[in-house]
């Protein structure tokens, strides 16, 4: 057995000695403790936030609900509509397909019985009164039949079907969609739907109600505005036709198929035509032409020997003699009248025209002062007037008047060339006027003297200027385009204005070279200063593709916008419709073709110098057979009586004038109803002589002196300017010629003319062609040729080297017909044989 060894000794453990742990515990303890509260407040913690998550998401969903509550309600709302109006539109479906049967058979009869209670429960609360005193019982006692709700529905529906009326009228009437009865339709069931639904008809009433008080008056309002639909339909169906018909009759002068289509047409009363009075219109219609110079003697002749349908070979002639032979009276018979009216018209208009200037001359208190030509131009009328009569009283007026009459001409022509810095002292010189003279001699003087051969220096070193400007281009050959040839002379005019005022301020009178040096440092200064000034006629606009004085590019290309051209376009829709509708009766209806402002705005320009009729009037003239004058007169009118506005009379410009008095009728219908270029040509051919006032924008005057000046005819003078540019003062060709008689910058130079001043260019161009038949010894003919080709052009090549030039003489006496040189125009080969086809 082994030995027990104690090993207490051999450790050295003592029971004494044991540490105590109990403060270790309680630390530990103490930890557990901390460790399980934190545990507990982070737990907490995350709770909270949860809570607060899922509030958010309640919240959230709660505003989905809310949204999708909205939105399905909504959707309810449109689709509980939808199915009203569905409802409505079955209802009253039913109705159409047996308005008998909608209403219940006993409906009037159980009406009439509560009306019948009615007047027992009045009794009865009248009774009531009577015993308790109580207003309220009583009033309750008499509504007890129900009779009130009756009478309310059948109130609403009374004034319903009264107001429906005007509003289906106006839904119609600016409904662009109707073209027939199908879309007519169609309109008035979108209508009839938005009333009762606007009005919330399609609620509240029954059925019975409904057919009883509103459906049968709808109904009958649509019978007649349908009815009425289809007249207006065959109306425009029918004036189309007609239209058509006579348009290709007067290209074709078929008569047999004229009064075939015209049988099949309808009168104003919707009747059948038939051929009888088919015939009777187209023979008023071949009247109609005769007048209008569209229908001569010829083929009147030739129309009356056509074949007519079924009868065996006999012509119209045969046949229908009696009415051609009336149609033949009856023109005669206008055409008689007309003239002898035309000529009791002149005699008074010519007596007048003295008497008013009789009176005015000779009042005291009066300070008019008529030149020498005022007068001249009052005889011609006079003698235009009275068949070639000439007044003694103006004849006397006029060798008392001259001298005064010269001078105070002179005044005004030499104030105006001062102010412009172009009076010369040989143009004081030759008016024999010794007050004229001691005015404006020594101003001319000092304007000559201001202008030496230093000003010219000036002037090209303007031109210099123009040509450095930063971004100019130029051609190979180092010419500039005509903005920057304009441009100096814009410049120049500038120049010589600023010295001019310099030199009549300056107390010598004289043209210092100070003052020379200071009219050209402000010109300088001017210039470039406008070139980066947007607003300046100089500015010179380098952003763009293609450089350039963009505000004269401006003034050159200004026309009408977009927006006015749609405008126009409207007025002119508007007005062909109106006349489709109410035919030449729309001339009587304020505002249909002028409005009043149009008429006010008419009546200002209609008496400056070029002016032209609008063309939504000749439109209108040209479609009512009517002169433009007629038309705005007859507008005039219907607007005087509609707004009570007391307009003036419309005042005839010369230009209409002369048109008015020196026309025959079938004249004027060729300028008005027929205004193409022949045309108008034609009728313009019958004045004799030239007549300023005809000539657009007031240049009859200047044309008709220059061509007295250089013995040119006025007539050639005038085609010439209207061939070149069409009286556009500012016009500009492909080749650079510039204004009314277009002048290349050499030629324009050479003989000393401001191609952009019209009365410069107008007396350059007389001035040119005298130069060409002196210096180069051309006949008229040849140097009218020459005018176009230039002369080295025609002495090489001869006349027409291109087709442009042989053309040019035929133009300008086509042109020259209408400015008094008709008869020699008619008779000039150069006219004649175009005519003929021959080369």
């Amino acid at each position: 057995m082994a030995e027990y060894k104690s090993f207490v000794s051999e450790e050295g453990f003592a029971p004494d000695a044991v540490p105590d742990i109990t403060p270790y515990i309680d630390e530990n303890l103490e930890k557990l403790r901390q460790s399980e509260k934190q545990n507990i407040q982070d737990q907490f913690t995350v709770d909270k936030q949860r809570g607060v998550e899922l509030s958010n998401s309640l919240k959230q969903l709660g505003n989905l609900s809310q949204t999708a509550g909205k939105f399905f309600f909504d959707r309810e709302m449109e689709y509980r509509d939808r199915e009203t109006a569905k409802i409505e539109q079955e209802r009253y479906a039913e109705y159409i397909q047996n308005p008998e049967g909608f209403v219940d058979d006993l409906f009037e009869e159980q009406v009439a019985e509560v009306q019948e209670l009615n007047k027992a429960t009045e009794d009865l609360g009248g009774e009531t009164y009577l015993r308790t005193g109580n207003h309220e019982v009583a009033k309750q006692v008499r509504e007890l039949s129900g009779w009130r709700e009756i009478r309310t529905a059948r109130i609403d529906l009374a004034l319903a079907s009264q107001y429906y009326e005007s509003y289906l009228g106006k839904q119609l009437l600016g409904n662009k969609s109707i073209t027939d009865q199908k879309t007519r339709g169609a309109a008035i069931e979108t209508a009839r739907a938005a009333f009762m639904k606007q009005f919330q008809l399609d609620k509240g009433f029954s059925d019975d109600m409904l057919g009883t008080h509103l459906y049968p008056n709808q109904m009958k309002l649509h019978a007649k505005l349908m009815k009425e639909g289809a007249a207006l339909d065959q109306q425009q169906d029918n004036f189309i036709e007609v239209t058509e018909a006579t348009t290709l009759f007067e290209d074709n002068l078929d008569l047999a198929s004229l009064v075939n289509t015209l049988a099949n047409t309808y009168d104003e009363n919707g009747k059948l035509l038939g051929r009888g009075r088919a015939f009777d219109e187209a023979i008023d219609h071949i009247g109609k032409m005769f007048k209008a110079g569209t229908l001569s003697a010829e083929q009147l002749e030739a129309i009356k020997g056509q074949e007519m349908p079924g009868m065996n070979g006999k012509t119209y002639g045969d046949m229908k003699g009696t009415q051609f032979e009336n149609l033949t009276q009856k023109l005669a018979s206008e055409e008689r009248a007309n003239n002898e009216a035309l000529r009791a018209q002149n005699h008074e208009e010519a007596k007048l025209l003295v008497d008013d200037f009789t009176a005015k001359m000779r009042d005291p208190n009066s300070d008019y002062q008529p030149t020498r030509k005022d007068i001249e131009e009052l005889q011609k009328r006079y003698r235009q007037l009275s068949g070639g009569k000439e007044s003694s009283e103006l004849q006397a007026f006029l060798k008392d008047t001259a001298s005064a009459a010269t001078v105070a001409e002179a005044n005004v022509m030499f104030e105006n060339l001062y102010l412009a810095g172009s009076l010369s002292v040989k143009d004081v010189m030759a008016i024999p006027s010794l007050k004229v003279r001691q005015k404006w001699l020594p101003l001319a003087t000092q304007l000559e003297n201001a202008q030496s051969a230093a000003t010219k220096d000036q002037h090209q070193a303007l031109g210099e200027l123009v040509d450095t400007t930063p971004g100019l281009s130029s051609t190979p050959d180092g010419k500039r385009g005509f903005e920057s040839v304009m441009i100096k002379v814009e410049l120049k005019g500038e120049f010589n204005r600023r010295l001019s005022e310099l030199v009549s301020s300056n107390p010598t009178g004289a043209a210092t070279p100070e003052l020379v040096q200071q009219a050209l440092a402000e010109t300088r200064a001017r210039y470039e200063q406008g070139v980066n000034n947007p607003n300046s006629i100089y500015y010179f606009d380098t952003s763009n593709p293609k450089p350039g004085f963009k505000n004269y590019r401006k003034r050159l290309g200004s026309s009408a916008t977009p927006d006015q051209a749609a405008q126009a376009r409207n007025r002119f829709k508007e007005a062909t419709q109106s006349l489709q509708t109410y035919g030449v009766g729309a001339l009587d209806r304020a505002g249909e073709i002028l409005t009043l402002e149009d008429f006010q705005a008419m009546n200002k320009a209609i008496v400056k110098p070029g002016f032209v009729m609008p063309g939504l009037i000749k439109a209108v003239a040209n479609e009512t057979g009517l002169l433009p004058l007629e038309v705005i007169r007859r507008q005039r009118k219907a607007l005087i009586k509609e707004t009570g506005v007391d307009l003036p009379a419309l005042p005839i410009p010369p230009s209409l004038q002369s048109v008015e008095n020196k026309l025959t009728p079938t004249a004027q219908a060729l300028l008005y109803k027929f205004s193409s270029v022949d045309r108008s040509r034609r009728g313009l051919s019958q004045i004799r002589e030239f007549d300023p006032s005809i000539v657009p924008n007031g240049y009859g005057p200047k044309i008709q002196e220059s061509a007295t000046k250089y013995n040119i005819p006025v007539g050639i003078l005038t085609g010439l300017i209207e061939q070149e540019s069409a009286f556009k003062p500012r016009a500009i060709s492909s080749a650079g010629a510039m204004g009314l008689a277009q002048f290349m910058p050499g030629t324009a130079k050479q003989m000393d003319v401001d191609p952009y001043n019209p009365d410069s260019a107008i007396d350059g161009a007389g001035k040119y062609l005298r130069h060409l038949m002196d210096t180069y010894g051309f006949d008229l003919k040849t140097a009218i040729y020459a005018y176009n080709a230039g002369p080295g052009t025609i002495q090489k090549y001869g006349i027409g080297a291109t087709e442009e030039n042989k053309n040019y003489y035929p133009n300008i006496i086509r042109h020259a017909s209408k400015y008094g040189y008709g008869v020699e125009a008619l008779n000039d080969p150069a006219i004649m044989r175009p005519l003929f086809g021959s080369s």
